[in-house]
Order: C-alpha cells, then sequence, then structure tokens
C-alpha cells in the first residue's frame, strides 16, 4: 500500500488543499449570508418596536453559525451542528410566519408593510424563498456529512495527484 504524502504546512500545496475543503461549503456560506443581511435588515427596520426581539433573535442564533464556518479554514470537519441547528431553526421560523401572515400578527412583524392582500402575499413569497433556502444549505450540509458532494471528489483527485508527483 502506498504512503500517503502529506503536503508541509503553509506551502502552496497545503493551501491549496484547505481551500478546496473550505469551499466544500461555499453554497452554505453564501445562504448564512443571506439570513444574516436580511435579519439584519429586519432588526433595523424594528429598531423603534418591541418586536424587534423576533429577528433579534433570530441573529443570535446566526451567529454562532458563522463563527462555526469561519473556522473551518484551520479546523476541517465534515460536520456542521450548530449551522445545521440554525438552518432548521430558520426553515421553523419561516414556516410558522408562513402559517400566520394572514392574521393580525403580520402588523406586529412587519409594521413596514401595509397590510393588504397583496403584501401579505409577497411577504409569504419571501419567507418561502428563505424556505427553499435553508432546505437547500440542509441538504448541501447532509450531502457534505456523507461525503457525497462533488467539491469531495474533487479534493480526492487533487489528494491523488499528490501522491502521483
Amino acid at each position: 500500500m502506498k504512503e500517503q504524502m502529506r503536503p508541509i504546512p503553509g506551502s502552496p500545496e497545503d493551501i491549496q488543499q484547505k481551500s478546496i475543503r473550505y469551499n466544500r461549503y461555499l453554497m452554505v456560506r453564501f445562504i448564512t449570508a443571506t439570513f444574516l443581511l436580511m435579519n439584519m435588515l429586519w432588526v433595523v427596520v424594528m429598531l423603534s418596536t418591541p418586536w424587534v426581539i423576533v429577528p433579534g433573535m433570530l441573529l443570535l442564533i446566526l451567529i454562532p453559525s458563522v463563527y462555526e464556518q469561519v473556522k473551518l479554514f484551520g479546523q476541517h470537519t465534515n460536520h456542521l451542528p450548530i449551522t445545521q441547528t440554525y438552518f432548521w431553526i430558520q426553515l421553523l421560523f419561516n414556516g410558522v410566519v408562513m402559517g400566520l401572515s394572514h392574521t393580525a400578527l403580520f402588523e406586529k412583524l412587519y409594521p413596514f408593510v401595509i397590510a393588504t392582500n397583496a403584501n401579505r402575499n409577497m411577504v409569504i413569497i419571501f419567507l418561502a424563498l428563505g424556505l427553499l433556502l435553508a432546505g437547500v444549505a440542509l441538504v448541501r450540509l447532509y450531502h457534505i456529512g456523507r461525503n457525497e458532494d462533488k467539491a469531495y471528489r474533487y479534493y480526492q483527485d487533487y489528494e491523488e495527484s499528490l501522491n502521483i508527483r
């Protein structure tokens, strides 16, 4: 059996390996950034209301997920439990708020939107897009956790090319 060579820490090969492993999570990071910006915007718009706690809690739950993803460059892992938990919470939250969109709570959660049916439906569309994004991120995390993603195959090919030299 051929011994697997490890690149020298800090070498171009080492940095390339880290980049390939880190980029496996690229889609998840983009989706996380999208939710971070949307929730931050919602917090800013809601600052003058007591209901700011709703997007504020989502933002507070998201921050450890961002930290977990940043750590990936130095400490690679296939499992991001905090990030996965965050996306489940976001998925559940969007589903519940979609269900509440035709109730009086709509005006509390979205005081900056005039409560017409057209506006409620527009908010439901945005919440549905959030459901879709959270679902895509969860599926991606599932595939990465099982090493069934394309990027993992690229990583394996790269490691094989290092061993051939």
